[in-house]
Parts: C-alpha cells; structure tokens; sequence
C-alpha cells in the first residue's frame, strides 16, 4: 500500500488509487505554536520532519500541500470527546503536552468530508466554548478568524489553517472556512 498512490496490484504491476480510502481521525487541542492541532495539523506525521522540514513550512500551507500531494482524506473524524482547551496566551498547560487533569469534557465527535471545515467549525463552536467554561478570558490563540499573530506563537492559527486551505483550493479541493458554505448536523447522544 503506498499512502498517495493506493494498493499494489500483482496482476497489472500497478497501482489502484480508487481502492484506497483513507480516514483521518483526530484529536481537538490547543498548540504552542500554531494555536490549535486538529485535522490538518494531523497530517504533520504523514511526511518525514527530518527529510522535508514541514514544521518550520507550516505557516506557509505545508500541511495543505502535503495533504493535497499524498491522500485527501475520504473523511475526518474529529475526537473532540476530550479537548486541550488551554489557549497559548492564557495557560501554562497549552497543548500538545498537557496533563489528562487539564482537559476539558465536551463529550463531541465531528465527522466531514471537508477536514479544514471541520477543524475551523469544532475551534470555533467547541475549542473556544471549553475555554470560556475554564475560565479563559483570553483566547484568540484558539480562534480561526483571528488573524493577529497571538504572542507566543509561530504563527497566528486563522493564517496557518487559511494557508493550508489555499494550497489544497489550488490543488482542486472543495475546503472552506466561509460557514455560510459549511452544512452542520448536530444530534444528541443516543438520538439518531
């Protein structure tokens, strides 16, 4: 199996792209230098940090590149049961190395076809709410339509998600951080 090109097939010595479908599935938190890791952020472990430098390239859409260059996900699942809720600006215990009692239940699972709507939509209307309900005050680290750089970080989370957004539009993508393009569904556990 080969993540961009799909499963070997021995009888045609080639590959079959069609055949591989591939799941993303994160976890919601906060991020020391980007703000928030979710969905895109999640594909940081796809390419080689050694080979390809993709942390330092991150405020440039790296992530989108990389996603758009190896395997669109056919759906991201978006584990945002537990959250790191803990903005740069605010905690000490921003994400991702955070300890299990600074987490905050939200008791959410997100599911899209489109992975940087799911990220701005669940940073937007579960990430900020759980820091809200912590105690938070300030919190800009953690949200997508604030396009300052927040002091701490690398780069400001609505640039570095905007930037991802652009390459894998470019690379002919439906993504989107307009919610006016966004369709959202919730339902209550047990209420299907």
């Amino acid at each position: 199996i080969s993540f961009k090109n799909g499963i070997w097939n021995n009888t045609t010595n080639s590959y079959n792209s069609a055949k591989l479908k591939v799941i993303n599935v994160p976890v919601l938190k906060s991020h020391y230098n980007y703000g928030v890791t979710a969905c895109v952020k999640n594909y940081m472990g796809v390419a080689s940090q050694s080979l390809t430098d993709a942390h330092h390239r991150i405020p440039y859409g790296a992530l989108g590149t990389e996603i758009a260059e190896t395997r669109f996900p056919t759906l991201t699942i978006l584990d945002a049961i537990w959250v790191n809720a803990n903005p740069k600006e605010s905690s000490p215990d921003c994400g991702p190395p955070t300890p299990y009692e600074a987490a905050s239940f939200t008791n959410v699972i997100g599911a899209s076809a489109d992975p940087v709507a799911l990220e701005y939509w669940a940073s937007k209307y579960i990430l900020i709410p759980a820091a809200i309900d912590k105690g938070y005050v300030a919190y800009s680290s953690l949200d997508p339509d604030y396009i300052p750089v927040t002091p701490g970080l690398t780069e400001s989370y609505h640039n570095y998600l905007e930037g991802s957004m652009t390459e894998l539009k470019k690379a002919g993508y439906q993504v989107t951080m307009n919610q006016s393009e966004m369709n959202v569904y919730l339902a209550q556990p047990g209420i299907w």
